[in-house]
């Protein structure tokens, strides 16, 4: 039996959510959930940057979204090899 998880992820003044994220299995929080706060803790979210910049950056909420499904589908694909 799998433990399913629900991630969803707004930006702060925003009543409705950015993205809702449904995971069937090994969801629980000492797994699934330090993994994404770790994943997560390396960004700082700026609006608008340069290309020197040497931070690992999400131009808003919306570029943080899109690199965290992009890294979950890669590992899902690099899983399944």
């Amino acid at each position: 039996m799998g433990t399913r998880s629900l991630t969803f992820i707004k930006e702060k003044h925003d009543k409705e959510y950015s993205i809702n994220m449904y995971k069937q299995y090994d969801g629980y929080p000492k797994g699934y959930g330090l993994d994404l706060a770790k994943y997560l803790n390396k960004f700082t979210i700026v609006n608008g940057f340069s290309m020197s910049d040497e931070r690992i950056i999400a131009n808003g909420v919306s570029c943080l979204i899109a690199q965290l499904v992009e890294s979950l589908e890669y590992e899902q694909i690099i899983g399944i090899a």
